[in-house]
């Protein structure tokens, strides 16, 4: 398949070539240089956010291919306008047109996967003599994929991490902290026997803060979802009591309240005031990168052993939103610290889809120098800091000790302005941590945060659900119903 690559591409470049020598210009001392070079355009779809990091890759990219004249053109939108122009992308690429990539912005993969609009990233991989799959984090790409292919490629990863409050009774915290990883259901079963204690009966589940999202009762229950659907044989399997347990824990929850609280956002209230009144209303906390998390070593953090989410499988949940989380470590002190800073957009949903009817061979190259500029951004926005900032890992292999190094040095930088730095040796002994963790998970099988399934197919039958109009089996036999239909379609 190498061979191939290198075939086909030196064809294309000779046949462009013959094309540029056929014409006549009556000065050809006036010609420019780039002028008599092969043109190849490439088309970008992208959040506004994301367009200078584009251009810095482009410009590398660009670097490294001397022998091509290369024009760039990103169509960029807000964040408000995702809606329309993901309806907007779907007409293109049915009408057999549109973008050569896009950055994935949670639009249908699996539809135009199915639908033969996007390109099979592993043909591009097999076929490119530079890289193997063994050069990434491929446990990422079996998360992800569709039907055997990979449609969207990370250009990171990272995962949901949970604190427990310290003040619950210590046996749940002694069970709690025996864990590396821990699964929704057995959140809930700590969080029940906590509330179970009169002293407890007042805290609710969880405060999320910026990972909000995982409050939502559509996303906790599509991100369950993921153990019984079988994408590739097109099945689902919702009735299991398994599922149907989960269900009845879940439903409670958000019956009495439990789940959410004082609506953490990404300001003061990261500092110690914000973990003394979490300790008071919540059981547990669920941080991410865009909370500054360097007050934990101003006062004890009422949290700890911070630890990745799994399904009930046992696989890491890869976060669902644009944004990354930040890797909890414990410090030579004994208190937990959040080993990232705050605004970061690289997490696994910043992915690229490569489309069925461009120029693949030049999207392919511009996706490789993304992993490096997502990782190392030589400007940043107020709503994009920056790679070096963040605790998830580059998809590539050899930039992610590199990586971890740097955003440690910068987090290091962020404690020493607010007074709460360590001594070198100490600091090195936490990046060190930090790296092994993280080389750990990196290894781990993991799940995607979620079905893609339409929450529209549920919507009004979970409002049904949790309004005690229709029981969890009655919910689970709908949910059956409507997700084999939509699976086979």
């Amino acid at each position: 398949m190498k061979i191939k690559w290198i075939v086909a591409t030196s064809l294309a470049v000779l046949l462009l070539l013959t094309s540029c020598g056929s014409n006549e210009y009556e000065n050809d001392s006036q010609i420019a240089e780039d002028d008599l070079l092969p043109v190849h355009n490439l088309s970008v779809l992208t959040r506004n956010e994301f367009e200078f990091v584009i251009r810095q890759a482009w410009e590398d990219m660009s670097a490294s291919l001397t022998d091509y004249n290369l024009q760039l053109e990103i169509t960029a939108y807000a964040p408000e306008e995702s809606e329309n122009q993901g309806m907007r992308l779907q007409t293109m690429l049915m009408a057999g047109q549109g973008y050569d990539m896009f950055i994935h912005n949670n639009h249908s993969l699996l539809q135009f996967s199915r639908s033969g609009f996007l390109r099979d990233i592993y043909t591009l991989i097999e076929q490119d003599p530079a890289v193997s799959r063994d050069d990434f984090f491929y446990q990422a790409f079996e998360a992800l994929e569709i039907d055997g292919g990979l449609y969207a490629f990370p250009l990171s990863v990272g995962f949901y991490y949970i604190f427990i409050n310290d003040s619950l009774p210590q046996p749940l915290i002694d069970r709690f902290t025996a864990l590396d990883t821990i699964a929704f259901y057995d959140i809930f079963s700590i969080y029940s026997e906590a509330i179970g204690n009169p002293e407890f009966a007042h805290m609710s589940l969880f405060d999320s803060g910026f990972a909000w999202a995982l409050a939502a009762p559509s996303t906790l229950l599509d991100m369950h979802m993921v153990d019984f659907v079988d994408f590739d044989n097109r099945t689902a399997n919702l009735t299991d009591s398994a599922f149907i347990d989960f269900t009845k824990n879940f439903v409670s929850l958000f019956a009495d309240g439990s789940i959410g609280g004082i609506g953490v956002g990404w300001h003061p209230v990261s500092g110690p005031s914000f973990f003394r009144q979490a300790a008071v209303r919540q059981a547990f906390i669920i941080r991410n990168a865009w909370l500054c998390p360097g007050f934990a070593f101003v006062e004890p953090n009422h949290f700890t052993h911070g630890i990745p989410i799994t399904d009930n499988s046992g696989r890491l949940i890869m976060d669902k939103r644009i944004e990354t989380y930040g890797l909890p470590t414990e410090a030579v002190t004994g208190e937990t610290i959040y080993t990232a800073r705050s605004n970061v957009h690289n997490g696994v949903r910043a992915s690229v889809c490569i489309t069925a009817f461009g120029n693949d061979f030049l999207a392919w190259e511009l996706t490789k120098h993304l992993i490096s500029a997502f990782s190392e951004p030589r400007a940043t926005s107020e709503i994009f800091a920056g790679g070096s900032e963040s605790m998830t890992s580059p998809i590539k292999r050899e930039l992610f000790r590199p990586h971890v190094t740097r955003a440690m040095r910068n987090f290091r930088q962020f404690t020493e302005e607010h007074n709460l730095g360590l001594a070198d040796e100490a600091w090195q002994e936490v990046t060190e941590a930090a790296i092994e963790r993280l080389a750990v998970y990196n290894e781990m099988p993991m799940t995607r945060p979620g079905t893609d399934i339409p929450s529209m197919l549920f919507a009004s039958d979970l409002e049904h659900l949790l309004h005690g109009l229709i029981t969890v089996e009655e919910f689970a036999q709908i949910l059956q119903n409507r997700v084999s239909l939509w699976l086979i379609e």
